[in-house]
């Protein structure tokens, strides 16, 4: 098989892609007057403790017996990125954030935008997309998408479940509005399996009320998306995902792991998710982080304003091919990582992990299987840019896991 995994130009031009980016994130400003024809709208992100990227919100409930709509809120990358074209070429490179510790240590933007300019602040005004669906629809209804301008409140998941545990009437309105949402969309999937915002079956884990609630008002998001660009005839990604009915059988019984065995994958047609339990699943929340999440937000930022879809059927279709390579390639550096990691006989330690610093410069791990001419010339899209290195992403996730 062809690659060019150590040639010096493609480290080169890779280096160039990512350092101008890392340039232009650092001066970028949103353009005057940016809040103009959005509304103003409230809401509350809930992030882990310190994290540096909050991305989405949900309007708190009024004080009343019944929540019959849910309001949330995403950071709108889209509509301020694909206009920058070394920006753009950058999340094209990096395909997805990579997290080590619930901390990103290879954003797919620059740290500027994803730590900073474009995420959520409970101090300045953020442009974002606000999604209004009603609560009762099945997953059926088609959402009202619209673009806003928030400031948002920041608490943790942790606040969340203190807020419920104490009695307070609008958490509790939340959490049974999750309640119900997991309720209709679950099926024959019992409380030993979980759905990750990505539409991935997992294993479930003991979650708290708050992170409970979080998850499934994203995946009711993620859903709405998907509706709407449909509806729409919008250039989309999805997330698809087939599993017979005896596999869900075997899967609720334990007899079968979910993890690593029932992945979804990203495609252009609309396929059902048959985990999540809905006809299309579509990704919108996390464009800070995930390129196809950013691709879908982009058209749909278009589509409210009345232009040209940036992304046409065939860049969406050839995007997703290429999503596909990259995500199942991490997924086995990961396995790989893994199984390395058992064979390290070390000393216990503490089990708090201590931060490595990583670099933000280009190489190995940001060069890829290809043309490096378009790299270097500036013609590379999602579609032509080459798979990551597997073997550097070990690298990464090893150094992280021995610095513990």
């Amino acid at each position: 098989m062809r690659t060019h995994y150590h040639k010096p130009d493609a480290y080169e031009a890779a280096a160039r892609v990512v350092e101008t980016a890392e340039a232009m994130a650092e001066h970028f400003m949103l353009p005057e007057g940016w809040q103009e024809g959005r509304e103003q709208v409230t809401g509350t992100a809930f992030d882990p403790k310190g994290s540096p990227d909050p991305d989405d919100a949900i309007r708190m409930p009024e004080h009343s017996s019944n929540l019959t709509e849910l309001e949330v809120h995403v950071a709108d990358v889209g509509s301020f990125v694909y206009g920058f074209e070394s920006l753009r070429r950058h999340a094209d490179i990096r395909v997805a954030t990579i997290y080590s510790w619930n901390r990103p240590v290879r954003p797919m933007l620059p740290r500027p935008l994803s730590e900073d300019k474009l995420v959520l602040s409970a101090t300045e005004e953020r442009p974002t997309l606000t999604m209004r669906t009603p609560l009762e629809d099945n997953f059926s209804s088609i959402p009202v998408i619209t673009k806003s301008v928030l400031t948002a409140e920041r608490r943790t998941p942790q606040d969340f479940t203190s807020e419920l545990a104490a009695g307070n009437p609008q958490y509790q309105l939340l959490y049974r509005a999750a309640q119900n949402l997991r309720q209709q969309r679950t099926g024959d999937i019992s409380g030993s399996l979980a759905i990750t915002e990505e539409g991935d079956v997992v294993e479930a884990q003991q979650h708290s009320p708050g992170s409970f609630t979080i998850a499934e008002l994203m995946i009711q998001l993620n859903a709405g998306f998907g509706r709407f660009m449909r509806e729409n005839d919008i250039p989309r990604l999805t997330r698809a995902f087939h599993i017979e009915k005896s596999d869900l059988k075997r899967l609720a019984e334990g007899t079968v792991a979910a993890n690593g065995m029932f992945r979804a994958f990203y495609t252009w047609r609309d396929l059902p998710h048959d985990g999540v339990g809905v006809d299309i699943y579509g990704g919108g929340s996390s464009s800070i982080r995930n390129l196809a999440h950013l691709i879908n937000q982009t058209n749909v930022s278009a589509f409210l304003d009345g232009r040209p879809f940036p992304y046409g059927w065939r860049q969406v279709i050839q995007a997703s091919e290429r999503i596909n390579r990259v995500l199942e390639r991490r997924h086995q550096a990961d396995k790989a990582f893994k199984k390395q990691i058992k064979t390290v006989n070390r000393a216990p330690r503490p089990l708090e992990p201590r931060p490595v610093p990583m670099p933000e410069t280009a190489g190995p791990q940001d060069a890829y299987e290809g043309e490096p001419a378009e790299l270097a010339s500036g013609m590379a899209t999602a579609t032509t840019l080459p798979d990551v290195i597997d073997a550097s992403h070990i690298a990464l996730l090893k150094a992280h896991f021995l610095s513990r």
